[in-house]
């Protein structure tokens, strides 16, 4: 069990855990490293295209229909939350807030940035971005069966070590923890970044609340899909050794830590027609819980306590 980030064996504690997403509840072997915490799967399996099946979530991203008093609701939000103009998009965001197009504003984008999403499934992100007017859009997702273009997005069946190009903005939207070598990725990463280029790395961390509480049912280790449950310590130390740097935090966690830990608990799988995200008036959970998870998850971030954060890092 030695570890995979800092090269630690000592004291390190092991876990079984089964799959929850699908229900195959097949039993997978993790462990902790007793020095920078990060949690990883001890043998990633041979089989593991059998975990990404083709109703995988983000295989089925991409342009969606939608009315269009709808679209230009959320465009207008997203526009105001990136780039901060617009007094409809401002009146919109203080109602229906997104954090991850806030996360957008800590960048100094123009509509014409290189940006580049790193397994991004069918491109649904970056088609937004598209509709706000950005018109440099990338992604590379080995997992997809084929290139996709649409209009001003295309995305190549390919990982990062194989895409071509400089980058002002390369993001990882909880694609991060399915990367088998983080460390070779981040040098990647900084080899394909501009000069003023940033990253953002958006991941759930075995370092809050929901792992010390739930530990094998915690919802976010999705084992064996997330091969690496990262803390601050395991991230400073794979970004500085790809010569990178940590600007800044942000924890973004939300209520799905603690109704999903609390189904696993009770055998019900992510995707089972019992389960809050398949059908929530059959749930087992009342508006009033689901209420008190949303600010528990308020009150974790405020106090970097949170299962989820972004991480913006630059050269």
């Amino acid at each position: 069990m030695e570890c995979r980030v800092c090269g630690n064996s000592n004291n390190n504690k092991a876990y079984q855990v089964k799959e929850m997403m699908f229900g195959f509840k097949d039993n997978f072997s993790y462990y902790q490293c007793s020095e920078c915490d990060c949690l990883q799967i001890a043998q990633i399996p041979e089989n593991i295209s059998k975990y990404y099946p083709e109703n995988y979530y983000s295989f089925s991203g991409g342009i969606k229909k939608e009315n269009f008093i709808k679209r230009f609701i959320r465009n207008k939000r997203n526009e105001y939350a990136v780039f901060s103009r617009g007094i409809i998009g401002k009146f919109l965001i203080k109602y229906f807030p997104d954090a991850t197009f806030r996360l957008l504003s800590n960048f100094p984008l123009k509509k014409n940035s290189r940006v580049l999403d790193v397994g991004c499934g069918g491109g649904l992100f970056l088609n937004y971005l598209a509709n706000i007017g950005f018109t440099n859009l990338t992604g590379a997702d080995p997992f997809i069966a084929d290139d996709i273009s649409y209009d001003v997005v295309k995305i190549y069946k390919q990982s990062i070590h194989q895409i071509q190009g400089e980058w002002d903005l390369i993001m990882f939207h909880h694609s991060f923890e399915h990367i088998s070598d983080p460390l070779e990725t981040l040098k990647s990463v900084a080899g394909r970044l501009t000069q003023n280029g940033h990253c953002l790395i958006r991941i759930p961390v075995a370092s809050g609340y929901a792992w010390e509480h739930y530990r094998e049912n915690w919802v976010q280790l999705d084992a064996p899909r997330h091969f690496f449950l990262h803390t601050k310590k395991s991230m400073e130390k794979l970004v500085a050794g790809a010569g990178l740097k940590i600007k800044e935090i942000v924890y973004d966690s939300t209520d799905f830590q603690f109704w999903g830990s609390e189904q696993y608990i009770k055998g019900i799988p992510l995707f089972d027609e019992k389960s809050y995200a398949v059908n929530p008036s059959a749930s087992i959970f009342s508006k009033e819980e689901i209420h008190s998870f949303k600010e528990k998850a308020v009150q974790l971030n405020n106090k970097n306590r949170g299962d989820m954060c972004a991480f913006i890092i630059s050269k």
